[in-house]
């Protein structure tokens, strides 16, 4: 899965908030979770056990809902492993063995294809 790019991640933290807020987010709090989740917090499997840790949050301490400062307490508490380097790796082999080109976002793509598919091949064999 690859991680969600900028127009994605909106939507993953509405996900992400969806079972335990009792109401949408309003673009000023989304943007304040997309501030406080920071870069190293944004990748797919960060989003769904930030998911899982909010949903452990609800039920620990027996509410229906969390509060928008209840939500950002447990971002807050969340660590990601330092997995940058991996992360990346996955990402390449991904887009390299896609056999669907209409499954890799355009953003991925910042030249012609085959461009970018050796684009790819190199930097996954300089790391």
């Amino acid at each position: 899965m690859l991680d969600p790019l900028a127009e994605d991640l909106d939507e993953y933290i509405e996900w992400m908030t969806a079972s335990v807020l009792k109401e949408s987010l309003s673009q000023e709090k989304l943007l304040e979770l997309k501030n406080t989740l920071g870069a190293g917090k944004t990748y797919a499997g960060s989003l769904m056990a930030l998911k899982a840790e909010l949903k452990d949050e609800k039920v620990f301490l027996k509410a229906d809902h969390l509060d928008f400062d209840q939500v950002k307490a447990v971002i807050n508490r969340f660590i990601t492993p330092p997995i940058e380097e991996t992360r990346r790796k996955q990402t390449l082999l991904a887009l390299l063995n896609c056999t669907r080109r209409d499954l890799i976002p355009d953003s991925y793509i910042e030249v012609d294809f085959d461009a970018q598919r050796e684009h790819w091949k190199k930097e996954l064999e300089q790391m």
